[in-house]
């Protein structure tokens, strides 16, 4: 037999929606905290001691950051025609250099190939720590998968 427990939850209720305000008031709602392994969340099973972790140290403004990285990449990689263009520039030039072949080496204008690498590789390696930024964050929540409980009679 569990024992409830009503614990407040903050929500955020948004006012005047439609017309872009953003401004929020804060209410309470209730989810049913039991002395079980799971609680319940509209309708699905989460890790009760994983969501209270979360509530001691987990910012949901996380989630939204993680748009601001993820259209930093957006901008450069879906302006296909600059990110192509840079790698076959890079391709042209350390063609020409390590093969011996100047005939054309696709130089991009006051752009060395150790500087146009270094520009690609800083805008990569920004996105992969980005992206591993976010990994870890997803990941937190991730571990909200409810543990299995069994009766104390299948013991």
């Amino acid at each position: 037999m569990s024992i409830a427990i009503w614990k407040p939850l903050p929500l955020l209720i948004p006012n005047n929606l439609e017309s872009g305000r953003g401004k929020s008031q804060r209410s309470f709602g209730f989810i049913h905290m039991s002395k079980s392994k799971n609680v319940n969340f509209n309708g699905e099973l989460v890790n009760a001691k994983v969501l209270e972790e979360l509530r001691d140290n987990f910012n949901t403004m996380d989630i939204l950051d993680a748009l601001d990285v993820i259209d930093s990449i957006r901008s450069r990689v879906c302006d296909l025609e600059d990110m192509r263009r840079d790698f076959f520039l890079l391709h042209g030039q350390a063609h020409a250099l390590i093969n011996g072949d100047f005939s054309d080496s696709g130089g991009k204008e006051d752009y060395t190939i150790w500087e146009l690498a270094d520009e690609i590789e800083t805008d990569i390696g920004e996105w992969a720590e980005g992206l591993r930024k976010i990994a870890r964050m997803l990941d937190k929540l991730v571990m909200l998968v409810p543990e299995e409980e069994y009766d104390d009679e299948d013991e």
